[in-house]
C-alpha cells in the first residue's frame, strides 16, 4: 500500500515539501526472502527516503544461533549494500532468550521482571526475570541509541526512559 501511494504521489518529495520527514524502517529476519519489501521499495526509489533504517531482528533467531552467521547472507546482499550506500543505517534489534515464555503467558516486560504469572502458567525463574530486566533496561535503550535521534518520534516534554510500566 505504501509503495502504491509512494508511486502515485511521489510520497518522499511530497512530504518534504510539506515539512515532513519520511522515515522507512525495514525489519529483517535471516531469510533472503525478508529482503523483498526493501528491494521493491528501493527499485525506482518508490519509497527510499534518505532516512532509512535496516533493522536486523536477532529476536527471531533460535537461542544459541550466531547472529553474525545467521544474517551474513542478508547483510551482504546487494539490496542492503545499496541501501547503506544511499545513507541507510543498519542496526541490530536485541534478542531475549526467554521471549517465548513472555509471549506465551501474555506478560508485559514489567510483569515478567516482577515474576508475575498468568493462571495455569509456570512462573519465570529469577534468572529469566533478570534476563528480562537486562534486556529492557540495557539492551532496548542501547538499540534506540544507535538510531539517529531525528529518525525517532519527538518526545517534547518527556524524558525517554524506563518506568514501572515499561519504556516511556
Amino acid at each position: 500500500m505504501v509503495r502504491h501511494l509512494a508511486r502515485d504521489v511521489r510520497l518522499v518529495e511530497t512530504m518534504k515539501r510539506r515539512g515532513l520527514r519520511a522515515i522507512a524502517w525495514h525489519v529483517l529476519g535471516p531469510e533472503p526472502a525478508d529482503l523483498d519489501y526493501l528491494k521493491l521499495s528501493m527499485e525506482g526509489e518508490l519509497f527510499a527516503p534518505p532516512a532509512t533504517l535496516v533493522v536486523v531482528n536477532t529476536g527471531v533467531l533460535v537461542s544459541g544461533r550466531s547472529a553474525e552467521l545467521a544474517f551474513a547472507e542478508v547483510c551482504s546482499h546487494r539490496v542492503v549494500v545499496d541501501a547503506l550506500d544511499r545513507g541507510a543505517k543498519l542496526v541490530r534489534f536485541p534478542s531475549l532468550e526467554c521471549m517465548s515464555a513472555i509471549i506465551d503467558q501474555g506478560l508485559t516486560f514489567a510483569e515478567a521482571m516482577r515474576g508475575a504469572t498468568k493462571p495455569g502458567s509456570q512462573p519465570m525463574t529469577f534468572l529469566d526475570q533478570t534476563r528480562v530486566e537486562i534486556f529492557w533496561k540495557d539492551h532496548i535503550p542501547a538499540f534506540f541509541a544507535e538510531i539517529p535521534s531525528e529518525w525517532l518520534p519527538a518526545m517534547s516534554g518527556h524524558n525517554v526512559g524506563i518506568h514501572e510500566g515499561g519504556l516511556q
